[in-house]
């Protein structure tokens, strides 16, 4: 957008709410913890893979 920069025009941009929801939305991290089944598979994964190692 370098060509628009000095036009005033383009300042304020308008955005529909689906839109804005979509961008504000965008940004957000989901977290998701594991479960301890979880866990215990990837601790058996490593601790296997350094012993056969």
């Amino acid at each position: 957008m370098r060509k628009l920069e000095g036009n005033e025009r383009w300042r304020g941009k308008m955005l529909l709410t689906e839109h804005q929801q979509q961008y504000d939305g965008r940004n957000k991290v989901l977290i998701k913890q594991q479960s301890p089944e979880e866990r215990l598979m990837v601790r058996d994964y490593v601790v296997l893979l350094h012993m056969l190692t």
